[in-house]
């Protein structure tokens, strides 16, 4: 099992190497999808459809939650027996908890937009936006995981660091996400930033300034800790 971007560092693996692998020893592959398809890609079909593997991956599940702005989300497969087996066994056959249709209406209208001459402008804004905020982080000397996605994950180290700037940004008008141990290594603690391709530069650059200004007072309110112990 994989993810096409893993979500904490911004990286894809070789998809490919994966199902030749998976193929060899009679072993099956589940890619999820749920944090590229749709924003990035030719078409939108995100890494997988980058690697030429649409169509080609044993099992491929995503979200719905989040390019498509719904809910719930989806298995695609390969084989005719998963297909059957996943129809039996999946709760949402079961119990009453499939899409609505209102949630699934939102889905298609999202679909239409991906594969749109719309979607391809709005990707493109997209990585535009992520490249903006990624360099301007950099110039602030700022360390980013991994590479251009709308997953913007920024270093910040140890914990008690990072506890201390995200108490500081929401009183510099700044919501960012904070990540720790156990979803990272310890020590590897970051904010993770989420891009969308309607952000304008000005939201972006003002962004960095204030994540910015919290690290800063966070490293006085260290310093200060370890003068005073």
């Amino acid at each position: 099992m994989t993810e096409s971007l893993f979500s904490m560092d911004s990286d894809t693996p070789d998809i490919s190497a994966m199902q030749r692998l998976s193929t060899e020893f009679g072993a099956t592959l589940v890619v999820d999808v749920a944090h590229d398809l749709g924003c990035l890609g030719a078409n939108g079909w995100g890494h997988v459809g980058d690697q030429g593997m649409r169509g080609k991956v044993d099992v491929v599940m995503g979200s719905f939650s989040k390019t498509f702005a719904s809910n719930g989300g989806f298995v695609a497969c390969r084989q005719h027996s998963v297909k059957e087996y996943l129809r039996y066994y999946s709760s949402p056959h079961t119990f009453s908890n499939a899409l609505s249709p209102v949630q699934a209406a939102v889905i298609g209208d999202c679909l239409r937009i991906i594969v749109s001459e719309e979607g391809a402008r709005l990707r493109e804004q997209l990585m535009a936006n992520i490249r903006v905020l990624r360099q301007r982080l950099g110039e602030e000397k700022f360390e980013v995981h991994g590479t251009d996605s709308p997953i913007v994950c920024v270093k910040m180290g140890n914990e008690r660091l990072a506890r201390l700037v995200g108490r500081e940004l929401p009183d510099l008008q700044m919501v960012a996400n904070l990540v720790e141990y156990p979803a990272v290594a310890k020590g590897s603690a970051r904010m993770r930033l989420q891009v969308m391709a309607g952000h304008h530069k000005d939201d972006l650059l003002a962004a960095v300034n204030r994540l910015t200004a919290a690290f800063r007072l966070a490293q006085r309110y260290e310093r200060n800790a370890e003068r005073d112990a």
